[in-house]
């Protein structure tokens, strides 16, 4: 091969390389659904947050939506319960997370979750009610479910810095509790994955 076709093939290679990703992509997913889920559940005093009045219904439809189609799907079934707020929350994309951190984007609606209950999702995130520190934090999170899916989509990868990606993962998974972050950094495979990646525009050869 000469080395334009070399470099197609390490650029469409690259994301199979990048399987040791998901460990931490899934820890930090399941950490944030969960810490959104009890801060929201306990504002509102219900573990169906998504149904209480007081959520802005745009924000909640897909929740709502979810929750419904599992209920049919149950429902087709013989002796099965219904289903729970945990199947549900486990249930939900996250990039239906996300946006409830985004949410609601007019500045003067902040009070409807991030100021009264979303800040507590994220204990070691520098805020304090009253203040306004929830830009950057959106801007992470948002950065953070593109990489999500750009790896969970199979999409070349090779213009990104990922050492920075699995920075900003375990920077994520510290916002929310220490010793995730702590664990995420002793046991993630991704830096001797890194590591060990030869460009094949660089070395003649593709690495499996």
């Amino acid at each position: 091969m000469d080395p334009a076709e070399l470099r197609t093939l390490d650029i469409h290679l690259s994301p199979a390389r990048l399987a040791p990703y998901w460990g931490p992509i899934s820890a930090v997913e399941i950490a944030f659904r969960n810490a959104v889920h009890r801060a929201l559940a306990t504002h509102v005093g219900r573990p169906d947050w998504w149904n209480d009045p007081s959520m802005y219904p745009p924000d909640v439809v897909k929740a709502r939506d979810e929750e419904k189609r599992l209920q049919r799907q149950r429902g087709r079934k013989r002796n099965t319960s219904p289903p729970t707020s945990d199947d549900v929350v486990a249930a939900l994309s996250f990039g239906f997370w996300s946006s409830i951190v985004d949410a609601p984007r007019n500045a003067l609606e902040q009070n409807r979750y991030w100021h009264t209950s979303l800040y507590e999702a994220f204990p070691n995130w520098h805020y304090k009610p009253g203040t306004q520190g929830r830009k950057d934090f959106v801007r992470r999170v948002e950065l953070l479910r593109k990489f999500r899916n750009r790896v969970a989509h199979h999409e070349p990868l090779h213009r990104r810095d990922l050492a920075r990606d699995h920075e900003a993962l375990i920077a994520m998974a510290g916002f929310l509790d220490g010793d995730l972050s702590r664990f995420i950094a002793d046991h993630s495979r991704v830096p001797d994955v890194l590591a060990r990646h030869t460009p094949a525009l660089d070395h003649g050869q593709c690495q499996f």
